[in-house]
């Protein structure tokens, strides 16, 4: 089953409305937690490997698992459709080039109901709300760009917590990690796994932008 969309958005206010600047609400999560990790996504992994893998470890660290937060940046141009002209050549013509057709008008993602409705805002970035097991995440039930065509995948959450909010996972369209933040136990989970490479961070903006954790 995918996410379900969710208007509520006033589930996140125990996070956006903490002390925090929004650079770092964006890329670590809320303050106050006892650990947190960078988590790269620039060594040979996708994205979707990464989060999944960084899940995958703090799902054994909620009581909740069934039962978590997910915000997808309203950003993400694909959420919204538009026309997109597809070029291909053939050589053999006499003319030398001939432009295929525009392929139909893409689909927005979601109905006006999910992109109209009431964002999670941390300042410089919102974000739509989803609820649903961690083993969903990703799983926005967008709908496929057309007919016959596969469905959209769109981006991996860039905002996750369970409902006991045991822990916090960021993942900002401008970083080149994943954040996480949550008790030590779970913290030191994520950076055992070696194939993540994570390392320890301070809370607070990273001192090179969203350069390389």
């Amino acid at each position: 089953m995918p996410l379900r969309h969710r208007p509520d958005v006033d589930r996140a206010d125990w996070f956006v409305r903490s002390e925090a600047v929004w650079e770092t609400l964006a890329t670590l999560g809320p303050p106050g937690l006892e650990a947190y990790a960078r988590v790269p996504t620039v060594l040979g992994l996708s994205d979707t490997e990464v989060m999944a893998d960084v899940l995958a470890v703090l799902a054994r660290h909620t009581g909740t698992p069934d039962q978590a937060w997910f915000g997808l940046w309203d950003g993400w141009g694909d959420l919204y459709g538009g026309r997109q002209l597809e070029q291909s050549f053939d050589f053999s013509s006499d003319l030398g080039r001939i432009f295929s057709p525009p392929r139909p008008q893409d689909r927005p993602a979601f109905a006006p109901d999910v992109l109209d409705g009431p964002r999670v805002d941390v300042g410089h970035r919102s974000y739509l709300l989803f609820s649903g097991p961690l083993s969903a995440a990703g799983d926005w039930g967008a709908r496929p760009v057309a007919p016959g065509w596969p469905r959209r995948s769109i981006s991996v959450p860039n905002l996750a917590w369970p409902e006991d909010r045991a822990w916090f996972v960021a993942s900002d369209v401008d970083a080149d990690w994943i954040g996480v933040g949550g008790p030590a136990s779970a913290v030191d989970a994520v950076l055992a796994v070696h194939r993540l490479q994570a390392r320890r961070a301070t809370y607070g903006p990273h001192p090179s932008g969203w350069g390389p954790s």
